[in-house]
């Protein structure tokens, strides 16, 4: 099997397990509609004065950001050298409305732009696929619905068929990474310094992933508070239904270790944050059995996104 065969390397293994399984994706439940089960533990309530961090149950009516994703990825299989590989960046402009859904507030987005950025470092076919199907983003839409403490209630987003593998699971690290705005806050007041953990189970194209995520508060000033993040994940050796797997080709996941950093700047007033970041590194050892031959892929993949209002 030369490099670069076996549905280009089943689709850069899903395109790096969804770019990194934190930075741009974080979770995915099997029912877009049922409630995050989040366990929330805080460590610290920080210095006085304190308050409860509460997001608004009459959100704005209209409000605009970018979406900016940004994937690189090194792959060894023993006897097929790879060279790293970075994939084109996908800057998405969205539109967001907000109202009231009973006790919590919803959010309809709908996508206005969509581009690739740093294309000239990555593979010619891949911009070129990926470019095909950019103009069929423009309309995309979808839903978010959080209570006031930031814990996602739904998340839905329809994408356009046709898109092709990698553009098809950037969208989908899109669609959660938007389910990501709002970051869980504690129950009880917390001020300067406090910190706290939110651990989960997360999921990504059948693959389950152990999850921390640990805050701290680093200021707060009115309605803007600014936290950093921490993420650490690993998960159990697992089959990988990947997408795109041809017949008579299955996966394993033989072990995967992720951790990540970044910092977010909750803006109470509204869902689109004043600025947000991340950045994760993740490495995974899959195999791959085609017949009677097997494969052992290990891949570390760093993936970013970021967030900026418009």
């Amino acid at each position: 099997m030369p490099p670069w065969t076996l549905r280009r390397r089943i689709a850069l293994v899903a395109l790096a397990t969804a770019c990194g399984a934190a930075a741009c994706q974080r979770q995915e439940r099997k029912a877009h509609k049922a409630a995050r089960g989040v366990d929330l533990a805080v460590h610290e309530d920080g210095r006085e004065p304190r308050r409860p961090l509460r997001y608004p149950a009459e959100p704005p009516a209209e409000q605009r950001m970018s979406l900016t994703l940004k994937v690189g990825m090194k792959m060894e299989v023993p006897g097929s050298p790879i060279p790293p590989v970075t994939l084109p960046g996908l800057r998405l402009i969205v539109d967001l409305a907000g109202k009231r859904a009973g006790a919590d507030a919803r959010y309809d987005f709908t996508v206005a732009d969509a581009d690739l950025v740093a294309a000239d470092a990555a593979p010619p076919g891949i911009v070129a696929e990926m470019r095909k199907g950019l103009p069929s983003l423009v309309g995309a839409a979808g839903s978010i619905v959080i209570d006031e403490r930031g814990t996602q209630r739904e998340l839905e987003l329809a994408l356009p068929p046709g898109l092709g593998q990698e553009l098809s699971q950037f969208m989908n690290a899109a669609r959660l990474a938007i389910g990501q705005m709002a970051v869980p806050l504690p129950e009880h007041p917390i001020g300067v310094g406090a910190k706290w953990e939110v651990q989960d189970i997360v999921e990504q194209d059948g693959i389950r992933v152990r999850q921390k995520t640990y805050y701290e508060l680093l200021a707060l000033d009115g309605t803007r508070a600014q936290v950093r993040t921490q993420t650490v994940q690993s998960a159990d050796r697992q089959r990988a239904p990947l997408p795109g797997l041809p017949d008579g080709v299955s996966a394993e996941v033989l072990s995967l270790h992720g951790s990540g950093s970044g910092e977010i700047e909750i803006d109470l007033r509204r869902l689109v944050p004043g600025s947000a970041r991340e950045e994760v590194e993740t490495d995974v050892s899959f195999s791959i059995k085609q017949g009677q031959t097997e494969r052992v892929m290990s891949l570390t993949s760093t993936a970013g996104m970021e967030i900026q209002p418009l």
